[in-house]
């Protein structure tokens, strides 16, 4: 069995504004240091798991 972080992305790993939904990944800004952390736990040999529940998602169809 492999080992596992699941990391929320949402003001864990990049900056987040209530109700303001990322749609382009070029809205994606990364806070400091978060890239690093997701590396170092790579390197480590954890699986890296980024989840969201945006909520506004839906109202995008």
């Amino acid at each position: 069995m492999r080992k596992a972080i699941f990391f929320d992305r949402d003001g864990t790993l990049n900056e987040f504004k209530l109700g303001d939904y990322i749609t382009q990944v070029e809205e994606l800004v990364l806070l400091n240091g978060a890239a690093r952390a997701v590396k170092k736990a790579n390197a480590a040999g954890y699986l890296c798991i980024i989840v969201t529940n945006q909520g506004g998602v839906i109202h995008n169809r």
